[in-house]
């Protein structure tokens, strides 16, 4: 069965999201539904869509954080860059986002990218 719009809304407006349960039942077909809520207009599914792609497998982040990366509230930027902190392949974005100038961006991809850097490789 398709994923719909509709779908990911719904997971994602509950005021507490259990976010890895959400992620493993979430398909790959709500990758883009995701990435297109994280550019939106509403900030609070926007931020909430840059939460829960911390918690998504494979590349999905790669898609999601930097649209949200680059939204005009800072309170989704903040919830990419702490996100970030969960993949390595987004570094680059966290040091980038240590430039924005929202002071909570900055320490939020500061840690992660402080995090990313100390991690052990497994």
């Amino acid at each position: 069965m398709p994923v719909t719009h509709a779908d990911v809304v719904n997971v994602l407006q509950p005021d507490e999201i259990d976010y890895p349960n959400a992620a493993r039942h979430l398909s790959a077909e709500a990758v883009p539904i995701l990435a297109e809520i994280a550019a939106g207009p509403d900030p609070g599914l926007a931020s909430k869509a840059a939460s829960l792609a911390g918690f998504l497998p494979g590349n999905a982040a790669s898609v999601i954080l930097p649209k949200a990366a680059t939204h005009p509230n800072p309170v989704v930027r903040i919830a990419a860059a702490a996100s970030i902190a969960h993949h390595a392949e987004l570094l680059e974005l966290a040091d980038h986002l240590a430039k924005d100038p929202d002071e909570g961006v900055r320490r939020w991809a500061s840690s992660s990218a402080h995090a990313l850097r100390t991690q052990t490789p497994n």
